[in-house]
């Protein structure tokens, strides 16, 4: 509309503002307002100039920006990267927190408490250490041997003092591919963490040896269990304080700290058979504090 009207104005003010008038006789007559022409042409170009510049600035408001076009390479199935990734995040892992921090949440005093901070956190923990090793055997099954080191060594590294075990796969892991040096670290590492000797190269795939002679039945007493295990059994102070304690959270956490108190370094550290007999009464205790639970 007001792009007519400029054009109008234009025209008019072209003509030299002259305006034909005829009267009643049919005489046409020129008048000339030249003046009051070129005035209104200015200002209807103006009110033309100012829409036009009003749509545009509101076209380009409204206009959706361009968004560039992400191009997702395919999958590689060839390489193990895949599987690698996979370990680092299935696990889901928290940052690394201080010795002292966690050695506080792996030996709680309110453990068996139902409902209770540290017995909510101690199952996520139990729960972490299942999933990473079960996700280490899958991988091995898979003939990923790597991923599966891969998967131990991100959890050993982000939450050491969760449980021995993590610890005890990687090494056995180490020791099948043949890996000494690494093997030799991580069981220098492993005495900072636990009250556990390091390793020998020839004897870590003993901790994972069953206890065969050991009763089966979840529901036997301490009596029947200490005589079976030689090595705590011996030890009088041990044995004590575990049949004194034994089907309380006292003793569950009384065995853990056996397994984690090293002095910070200063200890020997248990061999391989009294540590395979500590985790074998945890996991006992830690069934029968389940059931009563």
């Amino acid at each position: 509309m007001w792009g007519i009207c400029s054009l109008l104005a234009i025209a008019f003010a072209a003509t030299g503002g002259a305006v034909l008038v005829v009267d009643n006789a049919g005489t046409a007559t020129m008048l000339d307002h030249s003046a009051w022409w070129l005035k209104l042409a200015a200002f209807l170009g103006l009110l033309g100039g100012v829409s036009w510049l009003f749509r545009r600035r509101r076209e380009e408001r409204f206009e959706p920006p361009e968004l560039p076009l992400t191009v997702v390479p395919p999958f590689d199935s060839s390489d193990d990267s895949g599987w690698e990734l996979q370990a680092n995040n299935e696990l889901d892992v928290p940052p690394v927190e201080s010795d002292s921090s966690m050695l506080a949440d792996a030996v709680p005093a309110s453990h068996g408490v139902p409902g209770s901070p540290a017995q909510l956190q101690l199952e996520r923990g139990d729960a972490a250490v299942a999933a990473v090793l079960e996700l280490a055997e899958i991988m091995l099954c898979f003939g990923r041997a790597r991923g599966a080191e891969q998967a131990l060594e991100g959890f050993v590294n982000a939450r050491p003092l969760v449980a021995l075990t993590p610890w005890l796969k990687l090494l056995e892991l180490y020791r099948q591919n043949g890996q000494r040096q690494a093997f030799e670290v991580l069981g220098l590492r492993l005495r900072r963490h636990f009250n556990v000797a390091s390793p020998e190269w020839e004897s870590v795939g003993e901790v994972f040896e069953e206890l065969a002679f050991v009763d089966e039945e979840p529901s036997a007493s301490i009596d029947q269990l200490l005589p079976q295990l030689p090595t705590l059994g011996g030890v009088g102070r041990i044995s004590t304080q575990i049949s004194r304690t034994w089907g309380s959270p006292e003793c569950l956490t009384y065995l853990n700290k056996l397994l984690r108190d090293n002095r910070d370094g200063e200890r020997q550290g248990f061999a391989a058979e009294a540590v395979r007999e500590l985790l074998l009464l945890i996991d006992r205790m830690e069934s029968r504090l389940a059931r009563t639970a």
